[in-house]
């Protein structure tokens, strides 16, 4: 398998989050989703670093925008877990209604 620029600066974004460096890894996560803007695995890791770093809002667009490019609903728990979930914010909590009532749109 071809191993890409981006793919190596994805694999060093997830090496450094291992090593706590968070801002270091979002932003080689980040400057990945450049080149693969639809990768709903970065999506979900820059926006599990983004809550770690405490910036709830830009954490809703990454998951979301997971939740939707791959269907895959473990983004929805991490969506529901964020702290702007957490809080009540009512446009995340609204989402998070929608996409629990109507599966199908997973």
């Amino acid at each position: 398998m071809h191993v890409t620029a981006s793919d190596a600066l994805y694999k060093k974004g997830l090496q450094l989050a291992e090593r706590n460096d968070l801002v270091g890894a979002l932003a080689c996560i980040q400057e990945h989703l450049v080149a693969c803007p639809r990768d709903g695995e970065a999506l979900n890791d820059a926006g599990t670093i983004l809550a770690a770093l405490g910036r709830p809002w830009p954490v809703v667009e990454h998951l979301r925008r997971a939740l939707e490019i791959t269907g895959d609903p473990r983004y929805l728990v991490n969506l529901a877990e964020t702290p702007v979930g957490l809080t009540g914010k009512m446009p995340v909590l609204r989402y998070i209604w929608t996409h629990t009532q109507n599966p199908a749109r997973w």
